[in-house]
């Protein structure tokens, strides 16, 4: 379970933590900046279907 600022998989509403996603969460990648749309076709083609 995340304790820091950056949770995947739920919401937050009022302070409080809702909708989990009841399911698996795989190949998350997390940015620290806004990606350009070249860099975002380039991580898409490196997805595997």
């Amino acid at each position: 379970m995340s304790t820091g600022p950056l949770s995947v998989g739920r919401a937050q509403y009022d302070g409080a933590k809702v909708d989990f996603w009841n399911g698996s969460v795989d190949q998350v990648e997390v940015c620290d900046r806004a990606l350009t749309v070249e860099e975002v076709s380039v991580l898409h083609g490196r997805q595997k279907p």
